[in-house]
This record gives C-alpha cells, sequence and structure tokens, in this order.
C-alpha cells in the first residue's frame, strides 16, 4: 500500500475568463464610457456571457481588445 502526501499539493483557486471588448457605446456621456465585453466559449466557460463596462476614463479600450479577468469569489 503506498501513502500520498499533499503537502505540496497547489491547485487554482481563481476562475480565468478571457473577454473581448465586442463594441464601445457611440453615445457620448460626460462622465461614462459604456464598453459590451463578450466572453471566449470553451470547455471551462461553456456560455457566451456578455457584461457591460463602465468607466470613467475615455478611450480606455478600443473595440476587439482582449481581457484576461480574474476574480476569486467576487473579487476581480
Amino acid at each position: 500500500m503506498a501513502f500520498m502526501s499533499f503537502s505540496g499539493f497547489f491547485y487554482a483557486r481563481n476562475d480565468l475568463r478571457l473577454f473581448k471588448i465586442e463594441k464601445k457605446s457611440e453615445i457620448k456621456s460626460f462622465f461614462y464610457k459604456d464598453y459590451t465585453l463578450a466572453s471566449f466559449k470553451d470547455e471551462l466557460n461553456l456560455n457566451n456571457e456578455i457584461f457591460f463596462y463602465q468607466s470613467l476614463k475615455e478611450n480606455l479600450f478600443k473595440e476587439n481588445d482582449e481581457i484576461l479577468i480574474s476574480n476569486l469569489g467576487k473579487k476581480i
């Protein structure tokens, strides 16, 4: 019988998601710049999720930019 030690065993606790900027809002807002983020579908992310992001900075992203987001629970 063999015994195994898991003391040095590491695992990923964070979720990773790859998003693509689908489009920027054409509506001019004084405070916010709106972006539409669409996730890439793969084995781990089975759904094509779409999120909306508001930024105070102008020209933070361009269309077709890719963003890798890591989250642990509710922390991004």
